[in-house]
């Protein structure tokens, strides 16, 4: 879990979860699915070394990390970060945007209805082949017992009922026209500071500012690239290091000391309500 690998596919370090921060949720998730057996054995060499308190929560930790049902269950949801870090770009484009929600929309629609807008039965429900190829482990290393199938058939009813919400939620979503959004793609930065995509100021859709604002505009639409965006470099390049590379730094024992949460996050005042943990969400 070193953050200078994560080029090699391992993720940043974990990152407190915020209830109204959809983007670090969804990192989160991530993250917990890509190092789930790691943090099952470091919760595990936890549990008996840690004090009293911290050992009540590592051995929370530890239950939910053990249980195959909680894996079944994060590789259900992980998926839907994907639509989530779409719509918090900060260079999204607005046009594009809609499609996909569309085609979100549309995809959900296939997953739980039939042709007829009917639900689907539980064993008709498309829960995704990462899903499924999981649930099948889980079974098998279960030898089929009928409390496997029945903790399966659980999951299956509860994952069901999040994509029907899901649909829901998206549906209310969706815009009462698709007309709105279009030609909004001219203004995504890509485009506006491009010199072969940039969309002629005669083609924007700029209906309701036809007026004395619109010379105005044209003015800065004009102007505004050929305006240098380029940030600026944080160090001068030409600080010595003494002839010592980055990659000979080591890290002292003390600095390993004063990496732990207590430094990290911010200590709650008294009064506070708790933050849900990731698991205590998800499931």
């Amino acid at each position: 879990m070193d953050a200078k690998e994560e080029r090699k596919g391992t993720p940043l370090p974990f990152q407190k979860l915020a209830c109204t921060r959809w983007l670090v949720r969804g990192k989160v998730i991530y993250n917990i699915l890509l190092n789930w057996k790691e943090l099952k054995a470091y919760f595990a060499v936890v549990v008996p070394r840690a004090g009293l308190y911290c050992r009540y929560k590592a051995r929370e930790f530890l239950g939910m990390l053990e249980d195959p049902i909680n894996l079944l269950y994060f590789h259900f949801v992980s998926e839907f970060e994907r639509v989530n870090s779409l719509f918090q770009t900060s260079d999204a484009d607005p046009e594009e945007l809609i499609s996909e929600l569309a085609l979100h929309h549309k995809s959900l629609q296939d997953r739980v209805l039939d042709r007829n807008g009917k639900l689907l039965p539980l064993n008709m429900v498309d829960y995704g082949a990462k899903f499924m190829h999981e649930l099948h482990t889980f079974i098998n290393q279960q030898n089929h017992s009928a409390e496997a199938v029945g903790k399966v058939d659980e999951v299956k009813r509860r994952c069901a009922g999040l994509l029907i919400e899901a649909l829901k939620q998206v549906e209310s979503r969706l815009p009462a026209s698709a007309g709105i959004f279009q030609g909004l793609s001219a203004f995504a930065p890509r485009k506006v500071l491009s010199q072969t995509e940039r969309v002629p100021f005669k083609d924007l859709p700029l209906p309701h500012l036809r007026s004395e604002k619109e010379d105005t505009i044209e003015q800065q639409y004009r102007k505004i690239r050929n305006l240098s965006w380029a940030e600026e470099s944080a160090f001068d390049g030409k600080i010595l290091f003494q002839g010592k590379c980055c990659r000979d730094f080591k890290v002292t024992l003390h600095m390993i000391e004063l990496f732990n949460s207590a430094n990290m996050y911010e200590k709650e005042e008294p009064g506070d309500d708790d933050e849900l943990d990731v698991f205590a969400y998800i499931i």
